[in-house]
């Protein structure tokens, strides 16, 4: 039909064909929308974004802290990159984002349990192990794949989805070492005005015994702390502590001892060192420092060189630090004084990626001595300066 004027106005009906372009330039539009969609699929890891920080659990980047040099660039905070650590071997398993096992209780007075959670999903934390007297400590593989728990000085075997199985009784301390076969463990005995220290390898999976070494010292004269520097005390390992290093030796700690103690997982001599090991990221790289002044922590991320290139500050008083896995996130108890005056600590997370104040994982105000499954801890002895 021929457009007429007088009939249909000064504006032209669209033909056909041309109203059927808005309805093609749709279809278009909405096909670049879903080619979009699968591209970002595409280049999103694996593990997605995890529901705590929202951003990507992947190899980090680490805000730098602007120079303090008047001369340096007054530009804001670049970004350096974290080298990232290496791929895990085919037959370690995969563990989620932000999987940690950590002490905690169900209700206010109740025993301490050690439970597993994924905190980067919604999902009720997993038991690992109960006792009416409490869980006092645990270590848990670097694998992930099995961990042991001390209760009332016992060492226990825990595997999740088998039964706990007894290892050895009267120790004060559990690591394991940086295999996935061997707990090792401390165990004091008094004799008069003399304590001995005794270090034992024991096998995971047979509970065999051997060995390392022991040493005889004064019998220590303790103080008590406030009630909040001995929860911290607590969760960093208590009177007696073993860390295990990269170089496979044990360092032996022990509030009131006159040395500190270098033992070889091989056995032999326990040689006294000064100063406890430090620890870095899982590459290596990096650590965290924190320091604690009128009700807050500071925790400082530095290099090898002891630079400072990321800090941020928490109310409260911070224990029991560690690195994730894939060094892109650090773990932490945060604790400070109740209303009641108890000790509240929750256990929090620092993502290094996004920049961002840490995050509270927990919120009951008893959790705390979290360790990140499938990683070692990464305790490194330094030469004293």
């Amino acid at each position: 039909m021929s457009w007429d004027r007088l009939t249909v106005g000064e504006r032209r009906r669209p033909t056909t064909s041309e109203q059927a372009v808005p309805w093609l330039i749709g279809i278009v539009l909405a096909l670049a929308g879903i080619v979009l969609v699968l591209l970002a699929l595409i280049f999103t890891s694996q593990n997605g974004l995890a529901a705590v920080s929202g951003s990507p659990r992947g190899s980090a980047s680490i805000v730098v802290l602007p120079s303090s040099d008047p001369s340096g660039p007054a530009s804001s905070p670049s970004l350096a990159a974290v080298t990232p650590t290496p791929s895990p071997s085919p037959d370690t398993p995969a563990y989620a984002p932000l999987e940690l096992v950590y002490l905690s209780r169900t209700t206010v007075s109740a025993p301490i349990y050690l439970f597993r959670r994924d905190f980067s999903v919604s999902q009720e934390a997993e038991t690992l192990a109960r006792a009416d007297q409490g869980v006092e400590r645990f270590a848990w593989s670097p694998d992930g794949r099995i961990g042991a728990a001390l209760i009332s000085g016992r060492v226990t075997a825990l595997q999740p989805g088998h039964a706990a199985r007894a290892l050895v009784d009267g120790m004060v301390d559990i690591a394991f070492g940086t295999d996935s076969a061997t707990v090792y463990a401390a165990r004091v005995t008094r004799n008069g005005t003399n304590d001995t220290a005794v270090v034992l390898a024991i096998d995971w999976a047979s509970g065999k015994q051997a060995s390392l070494g022991s040493v005889t010292y004064p019998h220590p004269q303790i103080a008590a702390e406030a009630a909040l520097k001995e929860a911290q005390f607590i969760d960093d390992g208590g009177l007696v502590r073993l860390y295990p290093t990269v170089d496979d030796h044990l360092v032996l700690w022990i509030l009131g001892a006159p040395a500190t103690y270098l033992v070889k997982t091989s056995g032999g001599d326990l040689a006294s060192i000064s100063g406890l090991p430090t620890l870095y990221s899982p590459d290596e790289q990096w650590t965290i420092k924190p320091k604690y002044s009128a009700g807050k922590t500071t925790l400082t991320l530095t290099d090898r060189a002891g630079n400072a290139r990321a800090a941020t500050i928490v109310t409260g008083l911070v224990s029991h630090l560690r690195w994730a896995p894939n060094g892109s996130e650090a773990s932490f108890t945060l604790g400070h004084t109740g209303q009641n005056g108890g000790v509240v600590q929750n256990v929090y997370v620092w993502d290094l990626v996004d920049g961002k104040a840490p995050t509270a994982l927990t919120s009951n105000g008893a959790a705390f001595g979290a360790e990140w499954r499938g990683g070692a801890v990464r305790w490194v002895n330094e030469p004293a300066s």
